[in-house]
């Protein structure tokens, strides 16, 4: 019984240009990595503003429909009001990330770093 040595190596010519390499991929999939969770805040912002904002206008309507009871009927013809609408100069911008999403943006950001360090050492 012969054992075959299956043992395999290779030669890389310029191994420092290779590392370079892998490690710009790193730093291209951690950007990467980075803007999908500013994505995902944004994402999450989103969401409660449009929650916020039904909860908004069902009040608008309750409100509403009050006083449409509460006024004095009249037999006569209602004329047309334009409703003038200014939105706010500023839209509200609601910050509540959660504190995982900020470990992980802060972890992702190490690593950049990191890498970053690396790859200023090898030139």
């Amino acid at each position: 019984m012969v054992e075959e040595d299956t043992n395999l190596f290779v030669k890389f010519e310029d191994p420092i240009s290779f590392r370079k390499a892998i490690l710009e991929a790193s730093k291209e999939i951690l950007i990467s990595l980075q803007d999908y969770e500013n994505f995902k805040a944004i994402k999450q912002q989103k969401a409660e503003l449009i929650a916020k904002l039904k909860e908004q206008i069902a009040e608008i309507n309750v409100l509403l429909n009050e006083l449409r009871k509460n006024l004095p009927k009249t037999g006569a013809i209602k004329a047309k009001v334009k409703a003038t609408f200014k939105p706010a100069a500023k839209p509200v911008v609601i910050k509540t990330v959660a504190k995982a999403e900020s470990n992980e943006l802060k972890n992702i950001e190490q690593q950049l770093a990191d890498i970053e360090a690396q790859l200023s050492n090898l030139g």
